[in-house]
């Protein structure tokens, strides 16, 4: 019988082997520690060495990954072992996605806007880089801390409940406390992402989306919805239908449209311009 080396190990082989890029794990630390207060691993993150037991394992990959992580490829996972893996370009372009850039806009005078508020543009593109990128971190380090017995057969051991769940970890750490900037910025980020899919998507009066490829993940923008909507019941006015009203409009169907790959550095806010503009007939 061969048996298959723990995945601690093959991350420790392939940290050797230079496949990640141990300074992007650095900087992400002020990000990551957040998800971790209150939890098992506060004050225990590694993001420098091998997997270290009782530790949170971070680690950002710039290459393809050998054996049972080959997996993890445009994607961010947590493998077992305390240990989460992101793919470098995924966290790079999702949380760029839909920033603003001077190809997001049309219409007459657009270019001037774009050069006069360039400074404003920067900081907006920065809030939302920040919600989309800690969205996925902090899902990763829910699911190490909400289901550590998870084998590293990842997609066999989890389901959407468990992926629920991380979700609202995440959004449990981030408006921790409830404060009125932080709920803010979460509804602006979340909103800003499903706006653009549902102009992509837009077809005969409802955004036609094409289910996740996976069967364990709801498509992107029905989960910035549950979201949203999670965020709404927490607050003072749990009675506000908005994310319900959305997610009528919403039909998950095979053949609806795709957000495409988030590894390929796209622009959601560019990709949706170029469609507005051929609706209104602009060129």
């Amino acid at each position: 019988m061969i048996s298959r080396k723990p995945v601690s190990g093959v991350v420790a082989s392939c940290l050797s082997a230079g496949c990640f890029d141990l300074q992007a794990g650095e900087r992400l630390l002020p990000e990551i520690r957040p998800f971790v207060v209150g939890t098992r691993f506060q004050g225990k993150i590694n993001v420098d060495y091998a997997p270290l037991a009782g530790m949170l394992n971070f680690y950002v990959a710039t290459r393809k990954l050998p054996g049972q992580l080959g997996t993890i490829s445009c994607n961010c996972a947590y493998v077992g072992a305390d240990i989460v893996i992101c793919d470098k370009a995924f966290l790079e372009t999702f949380s760029s996605s839909v920033n603003f850039t001077q190809d997001s806009f049309y219409g007459e005078g657009s270019r001037e806007i774009w050069t006069n508020q360039a400074d404003l543009f920067e900081r907006v593109n920065q809030i939302t880089s920040s919600i989309l990128r800690t969205w996925i971190i902090g899902h990763e380090i829910g699911h190490a801390v909400l289901h550590a017995p998870t084998s590293s057969e990842r997609r066999i051991a989890m389901t959407k409940a468990k992926e629920n769940a991380a979700d609202s970890f995440f959004l449990e750490k981030a408006s921790v406390g409830h404060d009125e900037k932080a709920v803010r910025n979460l509804h602006w980020g979340l909103n800003q992402l499903i706006m653009q899919i549902i102009v992509i998507t837009f077809k005969d009066g409802k955004a036609h989306v094409a289910p996740s490829s996976d069967d364990i993940h709801e498509p992107w923008i029905l989960r910035a919805i549950a979201l949203g909507q999670e965020l709404t019941d927490r607050g003072p006015e749990p009675e506000n239908d908005y994310y319900k009203s959305l997610s009528r409009d919403i039909s998950v169907e095979p053949g609806g449209g795709s957000i495409g790959s988030l590894c390929q550095f796209q622009n959601l806010r560019e990709r949706a311009t170029q469609i507005q503009k051929k609706r209104l007939g602009e060129h």
